[in-house]
Formats: structure tokens, C-alpha cells, sequence
């Protein structure tokens, strides 16, 4: 429905506009001395699972559009949203990608039959790089330090967006698009991140009573 409405111009640059404005959100997170982290979504309800369906829906719009992006959009909400650390994301986004391009294959050819012979000349062509480099990139990234991995994305969508300005022929309309997408996505995510921030709080305190209780009791006892 969206895509046929888009220009090829207006999709590559709503697609590193909006990913650019996260990294600026995550560096400004990332930006906060010894900010906590966790490994994994506690106190699972089906708030949050409506939450990731949602964002789940947001992901595959891009990635109708622009052939990726539920990858890092589900990245964007647990890092800023949940609090997950970046080491446990990426190999979950990554996961989740590979889950897509999956289903993504099996429809359009089992129920759709159009993919091309030259789609599947791709395909083959991406298996042993995947199934090598997917393996020791997992590997290299839980060795390194979480704020590392984040480097790599502030870098990196930073490159993405400077290279489609270079490359892309810009006139005012697309310009403005542009900057009107990054405005508006970095308000979004910093949004989200506050957001994060509060159910983080919420979280947090019945821990920390919980600990200062039993630092009590201790003291009573002595």
C-alpha cells in the first residue's frame, strides 16, 4: 500500500533518516554515567507483548519498503524502550530478521509465486556468507564491550545517511522531507526512551526497598 506511493529517493532516505535520528537517541542514552541495563524483559505481561506486536508491524513496514528494518527497529525499542542491553539485541534482532526473510521468501513463492530466478541466484549467493560470518559476528560482539557495539552503530547509520546525501540527488522537497523525518523520528525515539526511563524507575525501587528492608532486618539482628 505505502510502497508504490514512495519515489526510490524518498525510501532510501526515510530509511537512514529514521534510523539516523535513533542512533542520536541511543548516543544521548548512552551518554548517561553507569546507566543500567538488563538481559532480558522482566515481568513479561501482555502490555508488552501488544508493545512488541506493534513494534513488530512498524518493522515489517520498512522492511516492505526498503527490504530491512525490523532488524533494527526492534533494536531501537529494546534498547531505548526495555533497557536491554546491546549485547543481547543485536543477536536478537539479527534472529529476527533472519525469521523474516524467511517467511518473507516462503509467501511470496509457496502463496505468491513471484519470486524471480534471479532473487533465488541471490539467495544462494548470501547462504555460506551468512552461515560463516553470522556465527563469528555473534561471537566478536559478546566479547566486546556493549558501548563498543553502540560505536559501531553511531558510525554507522551516521555513514548510511552521509552517503545517500552524496549519493542521491536532493531537491527542496526531498530536503525538507528529510529533515522533517529526522526531527520528528529523534522526538519520537526520545520519547520512547523517557518512557523506558519511567518503567525502568518502576522496576528498580522495589528492589532497592526490598534491599534496604533486608539491610535492616540485618541491622536489627546484630
Amino acid at each position: 500500500i505505502i510502497d508504490p506511493l514512495m519515489t526510490p529517493a524518498e525510501k532510501k532516505m526515510t530509511f537512514v533518516s529514521v534510523f539516523f535520528s535513533f542512533a542520536i537517541a541511543l548516543f544521548i542514552l548512552n551518554f548517561e554515567k553507569k546507566r543500567k541495563t538488563f538481559n532480558k524483559i522482566d515481568q513479561f505481561t501482555v502490555s508488552k507483548a501488544l508493545i512488541l506486536m506493534i513494534n513488530g508491524f512498524a518493522g515489517g513496514i520498512f522492511t516492505g519498503i526498503a527490504g530491512s528494518g525490523i532488524d533494527i527497529y526492534s533494536f531501537s525499542i529494546l534498547t531505548l524502550f526495555f533497557r536491554i542491553s546491546e549485547k543481547v539485541a543485536t543477536p536478537t534482532s539479527v534472529i529476527l530478521m533472519a525469521a523474516n526473510s524467511i517467511v518473507g521468501f516462503f509467501w511470496r513463492h509457496f502463496m505468491q509465486n513471484a519470486i524471480q530466478q534471479e532473487s533465488w541466484e541471490y539467495f544462494a549467493v548470501c547462504i555460506p556468507i551468512v552461515v560463516i560470518f553470522a556465527p563469528i559476528g555473534s561471537f566478536i560482539a559478546s566479547c566486546l564491550h556493549r558501548l563498543t557495539l553502540a560505536s559501531f552503530i553511531y558510525i554507522l547509520e551516521t555513514t548510511a545517511l552521509v552517503s545517500a546525501l552524496l549519493i542521491i540527488k536532493l531537491d527542496w522537497p526531498l530536503i525538507i522531507l528529510t529533515i522533517s523525518i529526522i526531527i520528528g523520528s529523534l522526538i519520537f525515539y526520545i520519547t520512547m526512551s523517557q518512557c523506558g526511563k519511567k518503567l525502568m524507575i518502576q522496576k528498580i525501587k522495589p528492589l532497592e526497598m526490598k534491599e534496604k528492608m533486608n539491610d535492616i532486618t540485618v541491622a536489627s539482628v546484630v
